[in-house]
């Protein structure tokens, strides 16, 4: 069983913030997450500022493309916002409801062009799993993605999806199958993957799923996360743009 570490274990999002050291600290742990590690045991994106070739892209623009999970549906504020909080840059935020990976894959060269970011992170696949596409499509249309982010000289970051539960609770078995899709296609692809999977796990697996609890970190449609929720994404995320830059600036919420 993996250690589960989580901002919910710190913080209380409903009146208190997060001092400096707790969110620095938080941008170390998650190290556990992001998978490619070298052979002394740091991950290979603290080498990417140094090693690669951005060409007229600005490493200090983050895009985050997905769906209503990251638009923020019914919170007073998105995962890529609160990034933009802790790291200091700028994040922009390309979320759609309601899209579907496919979806993503068509606009994807659009957004490459307009923002020329540094780094692309890419999280969909909620919407085509309720419409019951295969995980195999799902992985391809993420591997076009990833591809068109790498001829652009923008770095791709993937991340596995977050689970499903109470009356959604009946795709999880899905969402899993998508996420194992996900981790084989960035290894073949040698891209990063940030497991968001494991900072859910555990959580919204009640004995009775429908009753809220203080560590739930969906809201009770089972599949957008709630404001702690959306902090675990940002921190997760967080994490990696932190150590592929060599530390952005860590700022409090």
């Amino acid at each position: 069983m993996p250690v589960r570490l989580s901002v919910s274990s710190w913080c209380r999002y409903s009146g208190q913030r997060c001092g400096r050291t707790v969110m620095a600290l938080f941008l170390a742990v998650f190290a556990v997450l992001v998978t490619g590690c070298n052979d002394d045991g740091s991950t290979s994106a603290a080498y990417i500022i140094g090693t690669h070739d951005f060409g007229e892209n600005d490493p200090n623009i983050v895009v985050v493309m997905g769906d209503s999970i990251t638009t923020g549906h019914d919170v007073s504020r998105s995962y890529p916002d609160m990034m933009a909080s802790l790291l200091g840059t700028t994040v922009i935020n390309e979320g759609y409801s309601g899209e579907h990976a496919y979806e993503g894959l068509r606009r994807v060269n659009e957004v490459l062009a307009r923002y020329k970011p540094g780094f692309l992170l890419i999280l969909y696949g909620a919407n085509d799993i309720l419409h019951f596409r295969g995980a195999d499509d799902i992985a391809e249309d993420l591997r076009s993605m990833v591809r068109a982010a790498m001829a652009a000289n923008t770095v791709p970051v993937l991340a596995t999806l977050t689970p499903m539960a109470r009356t959604r609770g009946v795709f999880d078995e899905h969402t899993k199958s998508v996420n194992h899709f996900i981790r084989a296609m960035a290894a073949e692809e040698g891209v990063e993957v940030v497991d968001l999977e494991i900072v859910f796990d555990g959580f919204d697996n009640d004995a009775d799923p429908f009753v809220m609890e203080a560590d739930d970190l969906l809201q009770f449609d089972g599949l957008h996360p709630n404001e702690t929720g959306n902090w675990e994404i940002a921190l997760a995320f967080g994490y990696f743009l932190d150590s592929a830059t060599g530390g952005f600036p860590v700022y409090l919420p």
